[in-house]
């Protein structure tokens, strides 16, 4: 089991010897070592030095929520008794969608913040690496009581949303059709809408957001972080973690808002400011269907529109592979 109070101590990112450590948790230095041994399963990287003691190199900013709730509260939401933050969560996505559907009556939308995930979710069920204390994992969700745009049109207004709260185009972001935010052609984040429930009809609706922060220490790097960008790496000093998930929470909430009133289309209409496959020649696979043609951006519905031999096609529920 992690320990958090252990995090806490070594959060700062100073060294701090295990007698230290072993004094503040009540055990032994033996204790103390078997349990910052234990943090590696979630790829936290400590150091030990002789002499020194234990470090977490360049500290971690870890999850505040009241001051994500301070936040919250000065853009005009009230979410006090919505908004939980939680250490380790299989998903924050689950989390939040398991709150919909059993709470009665309806409190949402929900608000779920992780620090870490162990089955965080992008596309077609693939896991998200989700590293302890070092990304954005968040989700917001609730009930719907009239019917949902197509998925696709509330995945790429979810993009859009992500990419204007932060203002990622400044540093060279776009989104990579439906729901990929991508810098210089790796991926920074990935949304993940779901729904239980007839999208006619009363439902629920989960907004997920996954966003890739800081690069784990040498360390702690593994093979599946080669095609990754890192948001402070791409800008440096641009918040701390806990202002950048209320900014994040911000415009999600606003954007579910206005899929139970308005629409989305307010949001794709800004899409080809934002299209990472504008006029680029791609493929789009969707199980045994492959398509290849150029890319025109989307339809009113959130569609991808592909120019191909035989004309243009409106596509959905696949993914895209650049070609050139």
């Amino acid at each position: 089991m992690l320990n958090k109070r252990l995090i806490q101590i070594l959060a700062d990112g100073k060294f701090h010897s295990g007698s230290e450590i072993g004094k503040v948790l009540e055990v032994s230095r033996a204790a103390v070592w078997k349990q910052i041994k234990k943090l590696g399963d979630f790829d936290l990287t400590v150091h030990a030095v002789p002499g020194k003691g234990y470090q977490i190199p360049g500290g971690i900013n870890l999850v505040d929520r009241e001051r994500i709730l301070q936040s919250l509260e000065q853009m005009g939401h009230s979410v006090s008794s919505t908004l939980e933050t939680v250490d380790v969560v299989e998903s924050t996505n689950h989390y939040v969608l398991d709150k919909v559907v059993k709470t009665i009556p309806d409190r949402g939308p929900w608000i779920c913040v992780a620090e870490s995930q162990i089955a965080g979710r992008a596309r077609y069920g693939r896991i998200w690496g989700s590293p302890y204390g070092a990304n954005v994992y968040l989700s917001v969700g609730g009930r719907v009581r009239h019917g949902v745009e197509s998925l696709d049109a509330v995945n790429s207004a979810a993009s859009i949303a992500v990419m204007e709260a932060l203002n990622l185009k400044q540093y060279r972001c776009a989104v990579k059709w439906p729901n990929a935010i991508v810098a210089r052609g790796k991926r920074l984040g990935n949304i993940q809408v779901e729904l239980k429930g007839e999208s006619a009809g009363p439902c629920c609706l989960v907004l997920g957001v996954n966003l890739n922060l800081r690069p784990p220490s040498m360390m702690a790097r593994r093979n599946d972080t080669d095609d990754k960008a890192y948001l402070l790496d791409l800008a440096q000093g641009l918040g701390d973690r806990n202002q950048l998930v209320a900014e994040i929470a911000d415009s999600l909430l606003c954007l579910f808002r206005a899929v139970q009133t308005t629409g989305v289309q307010r949001y794709l209409d800004r899409w080809a400011q934002y299209d990472d496959l504008a006029e680029r020649s791609v493929r789009f696979v969707s199980g045994d269907q492959q398509v290849r043609g150029r890319a025109l951006g989307i339809d009113s519905t959130g569609r991808l529109r592909l120019q191909t031999e035989t004309g243009i096609e409106a596509l959905s529920g696949g993914e895209v592979e650049y070609l050139d």
